[in-house]
């Protein structure tokens, strides 16, 4: 399992996170760079800010280019 964080998002813009148990978003979630920080949307079109290292992050399995 990874971790996406605000630290490590800029490595994985264009790419979409999915994870084998699909517990706390509604994944696939897509990687979007936005002007001030980094985001994911996930599969309904919410778009919400990817947390910080300390904040925790989002944790996935497998990624895909779009």
């Amino acid at each position: 399992m990874s971790t996406l964080t605000q630290e490590n998002a800029a490595g994985l813009v264009g790419r979409q996170l999915d994870a084998k148990k699909r517990v706390f978003h509604y994944y696939p979630l897509r990687v979007v760079k936005q002007p001030s920080s980094y985001h994911v949307i996930d599969r309904n079109g919410t778009m919400f800010r990817i947390p910080s290292e300390s904040e925790g992050g989002i944790h996935f399995d497998y990624m895909q280019e779009l």
